[in-house]
């Protein structure tokens, strides 16, 4: 400890924009300064959330560290790092990260206390793997490797079932603290001027937030918005870059889309776009939460959501403060964007339980659970 405060670092492969960075962002910047002393490792010292980190947040980069080739290097740098500033507790985030400092800890004694995060649904991300011993690999690691941490952190309760029933992990270690959304940070963004304006207030525009993968379910929700522009004179949003980019845009192009579909990519004030936008539509086939559910209930944006494992069913309350369809049916998940476009005392309804469901995931509220955690460790 550094003058009563608990050092803490904070590990992660970079900053670039996704769910878990912005969560360790959130967190990085919201510890109570009087007991935290938080510092920040990153394989790759890149990603559009560095200029929001604070500039009290001490940043050391792994530089030619990762992958395997270089993981005695990575197992030399990162030890002499953590001698040289002697954290209390590390935390780390992403499951390919924790298992390279599990990996480490197998070797030497000298590391402090790990909690590993887990932000994602393991079980259907293994599934898209192709290279079947590659697969078997990480399964085995994750069984092996997590019974030498301290605490196992999840998102949701659906990502400590999995990884307890699948995984076949002792409870005991588990910890779930819901994502925090920084609230007030999204209120005044909303106020922000954007490029992108609406081109009239006749047209309904529809968003999404998302990396372009197949796990967003995107072709879904473009084919979803085929039906839907066949009734309605509409707009679709779709934030995020990602690897299927070329392919979406193929597919846009073939149903004839390319004007009404805009695809303008990361994106560094989304909540103005969603502000602005009649309903927000999660169309994933699975997730480990869903921070953008929240955020668009923050936007007072109507949301609408495939019922997709995990996350969604435990933040939204089916016709309370969103709506939940099954992952895939496309042409419920028409229905229920019509129905909030055309009904507006179930939109007002939607609206106003989803301002009263975002209080409980605050920064605020919810960094003091992390305090408390990082504090039961270290007993």
């Amino acid at each position: 400890m550094i003058n009563g405060k608990i050092k803490i670092a904070f590990l992660l492969n970079n900053l670039v924009g996704g769910g878990a960075e912005r969560v360790a962002l959130d967190v990085l910047n919201n510890l109570d300064r009087d007991e935290f002393s938080p510092f920040l490792v990153l394989f790759s010292k890149r990603g559009e959330y560095l200029e929001f980190l604070r500039s009290d947040i001490p940043v050391f980069e792994l530089a030619n560290c990762n992958g395997l080739r270089n993981i005695f290097r990575f197992n030399k740098k990162l030890k002499e790092l953590f001698f040289y500033h002697n954290p209390d507790l590390v935390i780390t985030y992403l499951n390919s990260t924790n298992r390279t400092l599990l990996r480490l800890k197998l070797f030497t004694s000298f590391l402090p206390p790990i909690i590993v995060c887990e932000q994602n649904n393991l079980t259907r991300n293994l599934k898209r793997r192709s290279n079947f011993f590659l697969k078997k690999l990480i399964e085995w690691e994750i069984r092996i490797l997590y019974a030498f941490t301290e605490r196992i952190l999840c998102c949701s309760e659906g990502i400590k079932n999995d990884l307890v029933n699948n995984f076949k992990i002792r409870r005991s270690i588990f910890s779930v603290i819901y994502n925090p959304i920084d609230l007030e940070k999204i209120t005044s963004s909303i106020s922000t001027p954007t490029e992108m304006e609406r081109n009239g207030e006749n047209e309904i525009q529809i968003v999404a937030v998302g990396r372009l993968t197949p796990q967003k379910g995107f072709y879904d929700l473009i084919n979803m918005f085929s039906l839907l522009s066949k009734e309605v004179s509409a707009k679709l949003i779709i934030l995020g870059e990602g690897e299927l980019r070329t392919d979406l845009e193929k597919e846009i192009y073939k149903l004839g889309l390319e004007l009404n579909i805009e695809m303008p990519g990361f994106v560094q004030n989304p909540w103005t776009i969603v502000k602005n936008s009649d309903v927000f539509v999660l169309s994933s086939h699975w997730e480990g939460f869903g921070n953008v559910i929240i955020e668009a209930m923050a936007c007072e944006t109507p949301v609408v959501s495939t019922n997709c494992d995990f996350g969604p069913e435990e933040i939204i309350t089916d016709k309370v403060n969103g709506r939940l369809v099954p992952v895939g049916d496309i042409s419920l998940m028409r229905d229920a964007v019509l129905e909030i476009i055309n009904k507006k005392e179930i939109r007002n309804r939607l609206i106003s339980g989803g301002l009263e469901r975002v209080k409980e995931f605050d920064t605020t509220v919810v960094v003091k659970s992390y305090e408390s955690l990082f504090k039961d460790v270290l007993i």
